[in-house]
């Protein structure tokens, strides 16, 4: 519903700014192709894409975004043995609305939603799901957008966002099963919030979280009457506290995050389910020159 309401009014919003606003148009062609010496196959992926972004602002406080991509899979079944098939996909990426106040911004629609400061291993990374099935070097390949409504609020003091997502998505697996989700996935929504603050040369963020793991557990195996074994997955709920910070200096950086998640399992004797964990990573990055940069 949120989805199918976002894109009515980003479709008005076009509209309107071919009259009144300003209205960008871009676009790109892509072909995408991963090697597999050990498939029969020789390839695990081989797909052309089209995206279309279109994006603009009406007046001084709204503006939209919508990206569109069309998808050619020349290999859509990852099979080993299996036969390939073809497939054409279009959906959107990201489809959202956003407002502009004074101290206030606010963005609805489908969206990425991206904490932490360290360079890809983000502990504090919870609210999109990834799609492990289509790994390239393209956001929109590899994370799944969701819809949720976004604050962002400007004190003085610093930078205030805070989060609501009312509806789950669980990763995408190559896996021949499909994990039951509950019915009613509006019980399963995400909410979070982070304070940001950057001074001269440093910067923290602190954080809090409250929602699902995006991939499902094993619970357990049944044995049925007709000697069938039927495994039964089950997603669990994740709260998370963490933080980040950089200091950066003339030619390098140092940064680091870590997070603390809380499992359904607060005693640690279930085997079924993850434990309570904490997940740290540090970096830095040494910046000599214009043509050198090394990242650690």
């Amino acid at each position: 519903m949120l989805r199918i309401l976002t894109g009515g009014l980003i479709l008005l919003g076009l509209t309107f700014s071919g009259v009144r606003g300003e209205l960008d148009i871009a676009g790109r062609l892509k072909t995408f192709s991963a090697i597999n010496p050990n498939d029969v196959y020789r390839w695990d992926k081989l797909y052309s894409q089209v995206q279309l972004n279109f994006s603009g602002r009406t007046g001084d406080r709204v503006g939209y975004r919508a990206d569109f991509v069309a998808r050619y899979d020349y290999l859509s079944d990852q099979g080993a043995t299996a036969p390939r098939s073809t497939g054409l996909a279009i959906y959107p990426a990201e489809m959202y609305l956003d407002y502009y106040g004074k101290w206030l911004d606010v963005r609805i629609g489908q969206q990425y939603l991206f904490w932490g400061r360290a360079d890809w291993v983000n502990p504090t990374d919870v609210f999109n799901p990834w799609d492990y099935t289509n790994m390239s070097s393209d956001i929109e390949d590899y994370r799944i957008p969701i819809p949720a409504v976004k604050a962002s609020i400007y004190p003085v003091w610093g930078h205030l966002e805070v989060i609501y997502a009312p509806r789950f998505i669980p990763d995408k697996l190559p896996v021949p099963f499909s994990p039951s989700v509950a019915d009613n996935r509006l019980a399963m929504g995400q909410s979070g919030v982070r304070f940001a603050r950057d001074l001269s040369i440093v910067g923290w963020s602190v954080y809090g979280y409250h929602g699902w793991r995006k991939k499902a557990e094993l619970e357990e195996t049944i044995l049925t009457s007709d000697d069938r074994i039927v495994q039964v997955f089950r997603f669990h709920s994740l709260d998370m506290v963490g933080a980040d910070f950089i200091f950066t200096g003339e030619k390098w950086a140092f940064k680091g995050e870590g997070s603390f998640n809380f499992s359904d399992d607060r005693r640690g004797d279930d085997p079924t389910i993850i434990n309570d964990n904490f997940f740290g990573t540090f970096g830095g990055d040494w910046i000599p020159n214009d043509k050198f940069s090394l990242n650690l």
